[in-house]
């Protein structure tokens, strides 16, 4: 607990709940998607029917009537749309919702880990990266350009990309965003986000383009981002890792607080 100020692990993994769910609702003002909120759950939709712009992406339902709210949220979510997806964080309630998911017929697509760092104790090394140039993007531009390199960085599947590139061209790089791309030579081939909420910063968007990994400049990237981050007062970094990112991530100082789960429905 020393090393984190008092915060104990379910602390930390709300840390990283709270700024992922508010990042998504920063993203969901995007006139690419509908929002919509009641007392127990908050919900996207989206022309595009992947389920990455369509699902649940907060539950709060009281324990004893859990089963049938979910279940009869469910069935008018299955009614609209033939695909989506449905959040369930560390700090969702109930904390059996996978269970009731599941007897649903909903699929685990992905269980990401929730990793955060005080960086307060951390050392911010000088190392650098020969011919590497990390740039705020601060124009049309240079977003386009963090976008494309985004995409490729993530080799993400070319369906999905229109329909991203407009929500992350409405979210822009205003606050409480920041964006950092890494120029090799001038030639863009990395990524990094920070979305700011109250003392913590959360890191998305991490990605470096496959012909340019192994040579530390996601490392050397990401001491930028926290050593800016630091300097901006803030005192946490949070972020959901990758498989491929998690050993970087905890090299680098960061620890697993929690994980968070997408379910999906595919019928």
């Amino acid at each position: 607990m020393g090393i984190h100020n008092g915060l104990d692990r379910l602390d930390l993994g709300r840390l990283v709940d709270k700024n992922q769910l508010s990042y998504d609702l920063f993203l969901a003002q995007s006139d690419e998607i509908t929002l919509h909120r009641n007392e127990q759950f908050i919900w996207i939709e989206s022309a595009d029917n992947s389920p990455v712009f369509n699902g649940v992406l907060e539950t709060n339902v009281e324990l004893h009537n859990s089963s049938p709210a979910i279940s009869l949220f469910f069935k008018k979510l299955a009614s609209g749309k033939d695909h989506f997806c449905w959040k369930v964080w560390s700090s969702s309630s109930p904390n059996n919702i996978g269970d009731i998911l599941e007897s649903q017929g909903l699929t685990v697509g992905s269980v990401s880990p929730g990793m955060a760092i005080e960086l307060s104790s951390r050392t911010f090394s000088n190392f650098s990266v020969d011919k590497l140039l990390v740039k705020r993007v601060d124009s049309d531009e240079r977003l386009e350009q963090w976008i494309a390199a985004l995409f490729d960085g993530f080799e993400l599947n070319q369906g999905l990309r229109s329909t991203y590139r407009k929500v992350l061209m409405d979210g822009g790089f205003r606050d409480p965003v920041r964006l950092y791309l890494g120029l090799y030579d001038d030639e863009p081939v990395a990524t990094a986000c920070c979305y700011f909420e109250h003392d913590v910063v959360g890191i998305y968007w991490v990605s470096t383009l496959p012909a340019f990994r192994e040579r530390g400049i996601g490392r050397r990237l990401m001491n930028i981002v926290l050593r800016d981050s630091y300097d901006a007062g803030y005192k946490f970094a949070i972020l959901q890792a990758s498989g491929e990112g998690f050993k970087m991530y905890k090299d680098i100082g960061f620890r697993q607080v929690c994980n968070n789960t997408r379910y999906e429905w595919k019928p």
